[in-house]
């Protein structure tokens, strides 16, 4: 067979698959993406202690530079801190406004002036992590040696 007699082969099965699946064969978007113009933020404290999530949120996704990012307008307070063994205190924010977050080593309060920072500083960007319409959980955990946040999008690990 010619190498381009194969496509005259292959044309009227593909548009005969197409056919027999009809009108109703439609793309669907994975589930959390799209339908919704929000993004949603589940804080759960998993500690014996109160949380200060230290929230920042920019517009602007892709930010790569810190000081960009977490600054005082930047800054979403939760207030008053998540409390031991608080499940998802929720956050709701207009897509156009998260383009970039993170939480900046959280805070684990101890005492009124003694508290122990996150192992880690999770960045989320628009696009690459999650899409309008997703639900982004941010699990803060001790597990006894390291205290950590936990990050997930629609209920699936992302990172810790």
């Amino acid at each position: 067979m010619d190498r381009h007699n194969w496509w005259i082969r292959l044309v009227p099965l593909f548009v005969g698959t197409l056919t027999w699946m009809g009108a109703d064969c439609v793309p669907v978007a994975p589930d959390g993406a799209g339908g919704s113009d929000t993004v949603v933020i589940e804080m759960s404290n998993y500690t014996d202690y109160p949380i200060e999530p230290r929230l920042f949120i920019d517009p602007t996704a892709h930010i790569t530079v810190e000081g960009l990012l977490i600054r005082d307008d930047n800054w979403v307070l939760v207030d008053p801190p998540l409390q031991a063994g608080e499940m998802a205190a929720t956050y709701e924010f207009r897509c156009e406004d998260i383009g970039t977050m993170a939480t900046d080593y959280a805070q684990m309060y101890i005492s009124d002036d003694e508290y122990i920072e996150s192992d880690n500083g999770p960045w989320l960007v628009a696009g690459d992590d999650f899409v309008c319409g997703d639900t982004i959980g941010l699990m803060f955990v001790d597990d006894g040696t390291v205290f950590f946040t936990r990050v997930e999008v629609n209920g699936q690990f992302l990172t810790d």
